[in-house]
């Protein structure tokens, strides 16, 4: 099974670059089939490198959890518009949407 880790954050913002941080420390693992790219934000371009992978993995720090969190992201049709906002559901519903791919 492949996997992307994307590490979300701006490491120039102290607890925003805990998503970075947490992937630099993933590849340093080694782990075969784990590929890692940091990202300021999510972009529309990353839907073709998400539609490659069996699964992905969305590191971000999130100030409504007082402790960590694992969530299951859902593809998100309404978050899959074309912009600079988008949310990780909406990475996934366009990565189906473009490529008919919808890693876990």
């Amino acid at each position: 099974m492949s996997w992307l880790v994307v590490g979300l954050g701006n490491e120039l913002r102290r607890d925003d670059g805990l998503g970075p941080w947490l992937a630099e420390e993933i590849a340093a693992w080694g782990l075969p089939g784990v590929e890692v790219r940091p990202a300021r934000q999510l972009t529309p371009e990353l839907a073709a490198d998400v539609a490659r992978f069996d699964g992905v993995l969305f590191l971000d720090a999130d100030r409504h959890h007082d402790a960590p969190a694992i969530l299951r992201v859902a593809a998100d049709p309404g978050q899959s518009r074309l912009g600079h906002a988008l949310t990780p559901g909406g990475v996934v519903a366009l990565a189906r949407t473009l490529n008919g791919r919808e890693p876990e």
